[in-house]
């Protein structure tokens, strides 16, 4: 079997792959291995590294979900190393590796398979979805870009859990157990701002970037413990959380990262019943309101940053986007300049289903 890229006319055959499955249990079978296992919605992921390094890297990600027994059985095992610190270089992929120059390259996506490269980080992600097993292999870890830390193998999870009818989504939850509201819009429209307004004034937190939906049950799963947070959002919410220091290799306009999971645990909520989809909007009026609002907008917040943003079957994210958003109200959030009314907008949403005047 071999499948096509249309960008770059260049194939991966299933000997390439074969041999990045044995390189990565080479990596883990010369080295100490590292193995951790976290329940992520409703599927148990088992790292297993060649080494601490990627793991230990990764593992703060997903600190907040319900850690699983060495011996406990995992729906999903990702096998992963770096060569920098293991020594094992990423194997011969029919020349791919050479050929691959810029931007992110799938050449595998049959349903079943699916690769792709990732030339910005020098990274590899894998899955067969049929022996569920994963790679994930980087060129050095120290030289990953700073978005993969608070929402690392996001390409692997989306399509592990696109195949069992559930969207990686991009965007951020807040609520409480008895409900919460799924926020989704493009970058800039206040999704990060919402999300961290509801955390400091008590709502329970799942997620400001990615979460994950459950459109036959409408539940949404926290998937990342983390928050990408903007130099407005450190004067807004003074002392909410200390951001990482940034790294010499940082882009300047980096967002800055914080860990609700570790400096603000008991605001994480693992999951809740979705009651209402937010788009937010940054108005500059004098008020904050919700406005009801139309499916098809909603759809179109959700569904293309999503789609885009991983590589792979974009048909499966449209669709699952769709159905999410059948099943739910929508409504505008208009960012005025009544930011502190928005929690309390929000709860009496989830809590009684109406809008406040």
């Amino acid at each position: 079997m071999a499948a096509r890229s249309a960008a770059r006319n260049v194939t991966v055959t299933a000997a390439a792959l074969s041999r990045l499955v044995a390189s990565a249990e080479s990596a883990i079978e010369r080295t100490a291995e590292h193995s951790i296992a976290f329940r992520v919605g409703d599927s148990v992921v088992r790292f297993r590294g060649a080494g601490p390094a990627l793991i230990d890297y990764f593992a703060t990600a997903f600190t907040h979900l319900p850690h699983l027994a060495d011996d406990h059985p995992a729906d999903l095992t990702v096998l992963m190393w770096d060569t920098a610190s293991t020594g094992e270089p990423l194997p011969d992929l029919d020349g791919l590796l050479e050929r691959a120059i810029d931007g992110t390259a799938p050449v595998l996506h049959d349903g079943t398979r699916s690769f792709v490269y990732h030339a910005y980080e020098r990274a590899v992600s894998y899955l067969d979805t049929d022996r569920a097993i994963a790679v994930y292999a980087a060129a050095d870890v120290e030289q990953l870009p700073p978005w993969d830390r608070p929402a690392p193998i996001r390409t692997l999870l989306t399509w592990w859990f696109a195949r069992r009818g559930m969207l990686l989504a991009h965007g951020a939850a807040v609520g409480t157990e008895e409900g919460a509201v799924f926020i989704t819009g493009a970058g800039g429209s206040g999704k990060s701002t919402t999300a961290l307004a509801c955390l400091a004034d008590g709502l329970g937190y799942l997620g400001d970037d990615y979460v994950l939906l459950d459109p036959e049950r409408q539940v949404v799963w926290s998937v990342y413990g983390s928050a990408k947070l903007l130099p407005d959002h450190l004067e807004r919410f003074p002392g909410l959380m200390t951001p990482e220091p940034t790294r010499p290799t940082d882009p300047p306009d980096t967002k800055r990262v914080g860990w609700p999971a570790l400096e603000r645990p008991g605001s994480m909520l693992l999951s809740a019943p979705i009651r209402a989809l937010v788009c937010p909007t940054v108005t500059r009026g004098p008020v904050c309101r919700l406005v009801p609002t139309a499916m098809s907008r909603s759809f179109m917040a959700i569904a293309p940053f999503t789609m885009f943003q991983i590589p792979g079957d974009r048909r499966a994210a449209f669709d699952l986007s769709l159905r999410i958003v059948r099943g739910l109200r929508a409504y505008r959030l208009e960012l005025g300049d009544g930011m502190d009314r928005v929690p309390a907008m929000i709860r009496n949403l989830i809590e009684t289903g109406e809008v406040q005047p």
